[in-house]
């Protein structure tokens, strides 16, 4: 995915298919379950890698807006970028990883897997909370807009890793 979009390039760049193609409605599939326990939903993977798709988008939008000058527009597609990204962390924990839990019962190794890509998403997670709240709240001036160009440079390195990690290795564990 990564090699699909340029950080900072135009936010008109190639988006890969599956955002332009949702997924077919589809009802959840029941699953044995015990009272409060999450079913399996055969769009759930499909939707997370949406989120991925948009979520790429709105950080891609960001420095053409503050080259631009445009703060606001800046700011507002910071809000929902970050906005967005909760969205997804919610969804993740409450649906993805809740139910990974539950089927992988008694799969030490893949357990053991996911809890370390759910540890690590949490600690990626809190520091682009920060990063976003950072730059929602400072004064965008050249040094602050440079500075700005850095880290969102780093943040998103380290978001498109993990979003390839999860595509590649993760997401294959949900069945």
């Amino acid at each position: 995915m990564a090699s699909i979009f340029k950080l900072f390039g135009d936010s008109t760049a190639a988006v890969p298919e599956r955002a332009a193609s949702p997924a077919p409605a589809a009802k959840p599939v029941p699953v044995a379950t015990t009272a409060g326990s999450i079913q399996h939903d055969p769009r759930l993977v499909g939707e997370l890698m949406q989120d991925h798709v948009n979520l790429v988008t709105h950080f891609t939008n960001l420095m053409p807006l503050l080259r631009q000058g445009d703060v606001r527009g800046f700011r507002s597609q910071l809000a929902a970028f970050k906005t967005e990204f909760q969205g997804h962390i919610i969804k993740e924990n409450v649906k993805f990883y809740v139910y990974l839990e539950q089927s992988l019962a008694g799969d030490e190794t893949n357990i053991e897997l996911m809890r370390d890509f759910r540890r690590e998403m949490n600690a990626i997670s809190r520091a682009v909370v920060s990063f976003c709240n950072k730059y929602m709240e400072a004064e965008m001036h050249l040094a602050a807009m440079r500075q700005f160009e850095q880290e969102s440079g780093e943040v998103a390195a380290a978001l498109l890793a993990r979003i390839e990690r999860e595509e590649r290795d993760l997401y294959a564990l949900y069945h």
